[in-house]
């Protein structure tokens, strides 16, 4: 009876088992299938689109700039450098090169430890994270869960259709580093004006430890914070024999040496852009594109070098006429009636009141004058332009 007992328990647990087994695989059928939301087609996965920058180029190869809503654009493996990705790798997803998509010692780590050590998302994981919209997140758990079932899927969909170089890269073009660059190109133009091929060690530390927390570890931002992150960076590397210790002890209390530039609408040729921009809207609405996200490279008459000399020399001019206007209106109002020359009244409080700010600080005062004055007449910090050049005050704005 005893015996029998046990073969019928046994029996039980292993029926148990495999029903769970091929309930499981019923269920990962299902999601694949697109019965719990939206799975990308086949088609989405192989020719993945993203917004790119559309980059406008003078007569002599020069750019002039860039038209963007994601400042974005794609690269391939061999423009960047190999210490990017051997950061990467070391921070992110050490078995990068060994699994297929779900890396399972990270993920039952990730269970055993309920996160603590961190998530188990692979690279190839995240990736299908930036490709695919429906992973907004969630305010429900069960949704979440779901979520992360369908990123195990379409990880292992792209494991199967790109190579591990072709994946590592598109995450690289596709990942935010700061709230105007997106993709490797745009972070290291901005905050190093390099090429990504041209990055070393430290610098590749830098970035790709911003992707933990894009505004904590925000070099510019938090320059502090961002010298710590780059370290844990620089730290796992050394752990993963990507970098010697002594290399590492020769950096870890150098500051950080960035080279900025501010992604925007500065450069050359503002206004001709702001021309070329409307004409290639109804160009681009003809042929199905968008100024804005098709990538495109617009290639125009202009010389940067004549042009460059051709603002130099209206700055200079500029320069001249505010001296004069100085002179002639330095102690008199210049906002006039043309009827009569005589001074428009309180044109600068009714200016005033149209600014965002004083739109944004009458909603809050609910519509107190004295108080938005009073906020208004604090001296906040600045850049005031004059044809002299840019200078800091604290002035009230």
């Amino acid at each position: 009876m005893t015996n029998n007992s046990g073969f019928y328990l046994i029996g039980k647990f292993w029926r148990f088992l495999l029903g769970s087994f091929l309930m499981i695989i019923v269920f990962f059928l299902l999601v694949n299938f697109g019965l719990f939301g939206e799975m990308p087609e086949i088609k989405d996965l192989e020719n993945p689109k993203n917004a790119q920058s559309s980059v406008v180029y003078a007569a002599d190869g020069e750019i002039l700039g860039t038209y963007f809503l994601e400042n974005r654009t794609n690269i391939k493996h061999d423009e960047i450098a190999s210490c990017v990705f051997d950061a990467l790798i070391a921070t992110e997803d050490i078995r990068f090169y060994e699994h297929s998509g779900i890396d399972a010692k990270g993920t039952a780590r990730a269970i055993v430890r309920m996160g603590r050590d961190g998530g188990a998302s692979t690279i190839s994981q995240q990736l299908a994270k930036n490709l695919f919209s429906i992973y907004d997140k969630p305010k429900k758990k069960i949704t979440r869960l779901m979520q992360k079932f369908k990123e195990w899927i379409i990880a292992i969909r792209l494991e199967r259709r790109f190579t591990k170089d072709e994946i590592i890269t598109m995450y690289l073009n596709t990942v935010p580093f700061s709230g105007m660059s997106w993709g490797i190109d745009a972070a290291s133009k901005e905050f190093f004006n390099k090429k990504p091929a041209d990055l070393n060690v430290e610098e590749a530390a830098v970035l790709i430890g911003m992707l933990k927390a894009t505004s904590m570890y925000n070099p510019r931002l938090n320059p502090e914070n961002s010298k710590e992150r780059r370290n844990v960076v620089l730290n796992q590397m050394v752990k993963y024999g990507k970098l010697d210790n002594d290399k590492y002890e020769s950096l870890k209390d150098a500051p950080i040496k960035l080279n900025y530039v501010h992604v925007d609408n500065e450069g050359p040729a503002i206004y001709f852009r702001d021309q070329l921009a409307e004409f290639m809207k109804e160009w681009c609405k003809k042929k199905g594109l968008n100024l804005y996200k098709s990538g495109l490279k617009i290639y125009t008459t202009i010389d940067s070098r004549m042009q460059q000399h051709a603002e130099k020399a209206v700055s200079q001019h500029m320069a001249d006429l505010q001296k004069q206007f100085f002179q002639t209106w330095g102690k008199e109002a210049p906002w006039r009636k043309i009827s009569d020359w005589s001074v428009i009244p309180n044109f600068i409080e009714n200016a005033l009141k149209k600014t965002d700010r004083y739109q944004a600080l009458n909603e809050k005062f609910k519509g107190d004058e004295n108080a938005i004055m009073a906020e208004l007449k604090k001296p906040v910090r600045m850049t005031l332009f004059t044809w002299k050049g840019n200078r800091h005050h604290n002035e009230p704005l």
